[in-house]
């Protein structure tokens, strides 16, 4: 991609991004390049705006990184989620699964979500998988399957709008 005269202003934002979280990872410019598969000169003008990236460069420059490719276009100084999950992050050493870990306890308390490690069917307690499907009778009197929802009748709704 070419070299830009002046930098844009989204892409010096990405760029400056990537230079805090390199120097956060004491890499140089040099050893990123190689990680990531780009030249010493591209990963440069990234960091300095001056040319735009493409979805494959930021999923390149985030695998040398060692991070997910969203942390590079997050940007805590104006957002108050992005700096809770900056802040988490940097607490935890810049391993980003500890972070999603933490998060995941402030998210869902201790016992993290609910739902199933094994791919399977959540069980009833008594070692069977749920009760069959069974139609039943509406809470609201009507004919099974209704969902608790009653029709009334529209006549004061009429009336109303024929007064109106």
């Amino acid at each position: 991609m070419p070299r830009r005269p002046q930098p844009q202003p989204l892409a010096l934002k990405v760029g400056l991004r990537v230079r805090e979280l390199r120097r956060e990872k004491n890499i140089t410019i040099a050893q990123l390049a190689k990680a990531s598969g780009l030249s010493k000169g591209h990963v440069s003008n990234m960091e300095h705006g001056f040319v735009l990236m493409t979805i494959g460069t930021i999923i390149a420059i985030a695998k040398g990184l060692d991070i997910p490719p969203f942390l590079l276009i997050l940007f805590p100084e104006e957002d108050p989620l992005a700096a809770i999950v900056e802040r988490v992050r940097v607490e935890q050493g810049g391993d980003p699964e500890r972070a999603a870990h933490v998060l995941r306890q402030m998210a869902f308390g201790k016992g993290g979500p609910k739902r199933p490690t094994n791919g399977k069917r959540p069980t009833n307690g008594r070692g069977r998988k749920g009760s069959p499907a069974r139609k039943r009778r509406c809470p609201a009197g009507g004919p099974r399957g209704c969902r608790g929802v009653r029709v009334r009748s529209t006549r004061p709704l009429y009336q109303a709008t024929r007064a109106w």
